[in-house]
C-alpha cells in the first residue's frame, strides 16, 4: 500500500510538471499602447476612411487596426480622434511587431509578409474613401511613435450636381484583364526609409474591376469620393465608367483614356468628373447581341476553349454559364466577341463556370436561328441564368438543351416566346433533369413551319426520364394541328415505379385545366405519348 502511495505521488507531480509545460507553450497577453501616426503626402492619400477640411488624414475614436505579435492578429482600439492617436489591446510579448490598418480579422501573416485585401466592391465615404481599401502597414520593435505606410494609391473622382448616379467603375486593359484590386502579399517595410511593397497572392481571384457604391439610398450624392487601388503603372490608361439614369433608361458611360496611367504609392491620381466634356463619353444603350444561327453555341464553347474547332463538339468543361451586364469587369483570361452591336461582350471561365459580361443592359440573341442548337451537346452543363438574356424576335427554340445530360433544373420564365414558332427536341435526352419552370410563356404561335423538322413541340421532353417539376403555366396551349409527336416518350419514367396512390413522388405538372383535359385525352396520349400514371395535374388558370 505505501508503495502504490508514493507512486501516486510521483505520477501527479509529473502531471502537473507537464501541464506546466504546456500551459508555457501559450503565449501570455499583455495589454499595450501603440502610438500610430497616419502617413502624410504633399497630395495627401489616406490610411484611414476620414479626411480633414486640409485633405489631411484623421483617425476617430474607436477604429480598430491589427497587430501582429508572431501569434496572433489582435484587435486595437482607437483611444481618441486625430492625426496620430493610441491605439490599446493586448498581445504577446514580441521582438518584432508588425501592423496593418484597417483591423481585418481575415488577414494572415507569414514573417513580416501580411496577407490582406484590397476589396472589389468599396463603399463610397463623401470626401474619403472605404477604409476597408485604404491599406496601410508598418514593422516595429517598440511600441511608441509607429509611423504607417500605405500600401494602395487613390483614385480622385467627381459626382457633379443633378446626377443620378448609381455605381462607380474602374477597369484596364484592353480585354479588361488586368488586376487593379484584391488579395496581396505585403512585405513591411523594415526601416523608416523603406516603403511597403506588395504582389499578387496566386490563390485568390483576380479583381480587374472596382465598383464605388452608395453606402445607403439608391444613388451617390454630389461631391468628391476615392477609390483604393493597387499602386502601378497601368498601360493603356483607366476606363472609368458609371451607371445613371436618364429618363426611364439605365445607361453605362464610359471614358476611356489612351495614355499610361500610372497610380503612385499614397498619392491621389484625379480621373475628373464624370461629365466633364460631353466629347470625353460615349453611351452604351441597347442591348448586346448575338449574331442569328448555331454560331451562338459556338460562341459559348469557343469563349471557354478558343481551341474548339466545331459547335457539333461535346463540351465537357462549362458546368454553369451567367450573364453580368452593366459592367465593364472582363474577368482574368477574357476572350471577346462583338456580335452585330456595337457592345462588346467579355467571357472569363473560372472552375467551369462561364460568365460572360457587357456593358449593356441585357444581352440578347439574333433573330433567325438565334435559339436552335443553343446549348446542344453541352454535357457537363447544370445550370444557366437567364435572367439577363432576351431572345429577340428569334424565331426558334429547338434542339435548345438537346443532349445536356448533366442539366438538373431550368427556369426560363423571363423569356417571353411571343413569336416562337418552333420548340421541337428542347429538352430531348436530358437525362438528368428535374425542374423545368415555363411559367409565363405563351405558346399560340407555334406552328408547323415549313421545312423545319423541328417544327411544333416534337419530341420536347423526349427521354427526360427523372422529370419530377414541371411547371408550364396557363398560357401553354396546344393550337389546332400542330406537331407534338412523342412530346413525352420516356418523360417521368423514374416517377412509374411508385406505390398506387403516391402522388408525392410523382411528377408534379402546373398547367391550365384545358391542357391537361387535351394530354388526359385519347388523342393527346396517343400523339404525346403522355403516362398520365407518371404526373399529378396542379391547374393555373
Amino acid at each position: 500500500m505505501k508503495t502504490r502511495y508514493i507512486l501516486g505521488i510521483a505520477t501527479l507531480v509529473a502531471v502537473m510538471v507537464s501541464c506546466e509545460k504546456e500551459q508555457r507553450t501559450t503565449p501570455l497577453l499583455q495589454p499595450m499602447t501603440f502610438r500610430v501616426n497616419a502617413e502624410q503626402s504633399v497630395d495627401p492619400s489616406a490610411s484611414k476612411a476620414a479626411l480633414d477640411e486640409n485633405r489631411n488624414v484623421t483617425f476617430s475614436a474607436g477604429e480598430r487596426i491589427s497587430v501582429f505579435d508572431g501569434v496572433a492578429n489582435n484587435p486595437f482600439t482607437a483611444d481618441a480622434s486625430g492625426r496620430a492617436v493610441d491605439f490599446s489591446g493586448s498581445a504577446a510579448s514580441a521582438e518584432v511587431y508588425n501592423i496593418l490598418s484597417p483591423y481585418d480579422d481575415n488577414a494572415t501573416i507569414s514573417g513580416n509578409v501580411i496577407t490582406a485585401t484590397v476589396p472589389k466592391v468599396q463603399t463610397a465615404v463623401l470626401g474619403g474613401a472605404d477604409p476597408r481599401a485604404l491599406l496601410a502597414v508598418a514593422r516595429t520593435s517598440s511600441t511608441g511613435e509607429i509611423h504607417l505606410k500605405n500600401v494602395v494609391g487613390l483614385l480622385k473622382v467627381t459626382v457633379p450636381n443633378n446626377n443620378q448616379v448609381k455605381e462607380i467603375q474602374v477597369a484596364t486593359g484592353a480585354g479588361r484583364n488586368v488586376a487593379i484590386a484584391g488579395t496581396i502579399d505585403i512585405t513591411t517595410p523594415a526601416s523608416a526609409a523603406d516603403v511597403p511593397m506588395y504582389t499578387l497572392n496566386a490563390a485568390a481571384e483576380k479583381v480587374t474591376c472596382v465598383s464605388l457604391v452608395p453606402a445607403s439610398g439608391e444613388y451617390l450624392a454630389a461631391g468628391t469620393y476615392y477609390i483604393g487601388v493597387l499602386n502601378k503603372k497601368y498601360e493603356g490608361g483607366l476606363t472609368v465608367a458609371y451607371l445613371t439614369n436618364e429618363g426611364s433608361e439605365d445607361l453605362l458611360r464610359a471614358k476611356t483614356g489612351t495614355a499610361d496611367a500610372l497610380v503612385e504609392r499614397s498619392k491621389v491620381l484625379n480621373l475628373g468628373s464624370l461629365v466633364a466634356g460631353a466629347g470625353q463619353y460615349v453611351k452604351y444603350q441597347g442591348n448586346a447581341i448575338f449574331p442569328a444561327g448555331t454560331d451562338v453555341l459556338s460562341i459559348w464553347k469557343k469563349m471557354a476553349d478558343p481551341g474548339v474547332s466545331s459547335w457539333t463538339v461535346d463540351d465537357n468543361i462549362i458546368t454553369r454559364i451567367e450573364i453580368k451586364t452593366n459592367t465593364i469587369d472582363g474577368g482574368a483570361g477574357t476572350n471577346s466577341h462583338t456580335g452585330t452591336s456595337p457592345h462588346p461582350i467579355h467571357a472569363v471561365l473560372r472552375e467551369g463556370v462561364l460568365t460572360l459580361y457587357t456593358r449593356a443592359g441585357k444581352l440578347q440573341l439574333a433573330g433567325g436561328a438565334g435559339a436552335r442548337n443553343m446549348f446542344r451537346g453541352m454535357k457537363a452543363l447544370k445550370s444557366v441564368d437567364f435572367s439577363n438574356i432576351l431572345i429577340g424576335n428569334t424565331p426558334t427554340l429547338a434542339r435548345m438543351f438537346h443532349d445536356c445530360i448533366s442539366l438538373e433544373e431550368i427556369d426560363l420564365t423571363s423569356l417571353d416566346v411571343t413569336n416562337v414558332k418552333t420548340m421541337g427536341w428542347m429538352f430531348y435526352n436530358c437525362t438528368s433533369l428535374k425542374r423545368v419552370n415555363l411559367t409565363g410563356w405563351n405558346t399560340a404561335k407555334v406552328d408547323n413551319s415549313a421545312g423545319d423538322p423541328e417544327w411544333g413541340f416534337r419530341a420536347m421532353f423526349n427521354s427526360c426520364p427523372n422529370l419530377q417539376e414541371l411547371r408550364l403555366g396557363p398560357g401553354f396551349t396546344q393550337p389546332d394541328g400542330v406537331v407534338n409527336t412523342n412530346m413525352f416518350t420516356d418523360a417521368a419514367r423514374q416517377t412509374s415505379i411508385n406505390a398506387a396512390g403516391d402522388d408525392t413522388k410523382k411528377c408534379q405538372l402546373y398547367c391550365s385545366q384545358a391542357y391537361y383535359d387535351y394530354l388526359y385525352s385519347a388523342a393527346g396520349q396517343s400523339a404525346t405519348a403522355f403516362n398520365p400514371a407518371r404526373f399529378v395535374l396542379h391547374v393555373e388558370e
